[in-house]
């Protein structure tokens, strides 16, 4: 008669050489040191506590179809060299708050790069910025738009030049310089237009404090109806 106690154990075993079996053929390892992980089916790594993943070399993550990071508090990932993330569809990043530290850091689009706030959206550069535009850029404010300049700002297109200094001079630069005015009369229902040029003038230059006229000839005058 069996005794119970080996049938058992030998059942437990059975149980255990399978499950080695299955372990065997899901991690694979080299006389090279490499070692591969393949799960057929899903794969869960869970811990108690911490988990670390180091590299010495390189590291490389790969989702054949969705790949989710969830982290109950904090997730941290760490660079010493480079780190680059490819999406070749949509990349998305929620929550209260996402932060990007490093030395240098660059975002390129094929297409399209749009950028949403539904508040408050600040740019701030420690020394230099610059903004280069391939052909039209257009910027829209809903009230207020204010440019401000601590020493000097310069308005450039084609030969035409405006340049504003911290000392309260103003150089405008130009071959041709043209102002346009419009009021209301009081008492009247039409709006007076105003149009001044100056010909032939290549550089018109207004200090602070200087309220000289400006050597123009009426061009047109002009009454356009409300």
């Amino acid at each position: 008669m069996a005794d119970p106690n080996i049938e058992a154990l030998q059942q437990r075993i059975a149980t255990l050489e399978a499950q080695v079996a299955a372990l065997v053929q899901a991690i694979s390892a080299d006389r090279s040191g490499n070692v591969v992980i393949n799960a057929r089916g899903s794969l869960t790594v869970l811990s108690g506590s911490g988990m670390e993943l180091y590299a010495g070399s390189a590291m490389t993550m790969t989702s054949g179809n969705v790949m989710t990071m969830t982290a109950g508090n904090n997730l941290s990932v760490n660079a010493s060299n480079h780190a680059t993330l490819v999406v070749g569809n949509r990349l998305r990043v929620s929550g209260h708050e996402a932060s990007f530290e490093t030395r240098s850091l660059s975002i390129s689009a094929a297409v399209g790069c749009d950028i949403d706030s539904g508040q408050n959206f600040a740019i701030t550069a420690g020394k230099s910025m610059a903004m280069s535009v391939g052909e039209d850029m257009s910027v829209r404010v809903g009230k207020t738009l204010a440019v401000e300049s601590a020493d000097a700002a310069t308005l450039k297109s084609g030969d035409a030049r405006l340049n504003l200094k911290k000392d309260g001079s103003v150089e405008l630069q130009g071959a041709r310089h043209h102002a346009q005015s419009f009021r209301t009369p009081r008492g009247q229902g039409v709006r007076q237009c105003h149009d001044q040029g100056i010909e032939g003038a290549a550089e018109l230059s207004v200090r602070s404090g200087a309220r000289a006229p400006l050597p123009a000839t009426p061009r047109s005058a002009c009454r356009r109806a409300r």
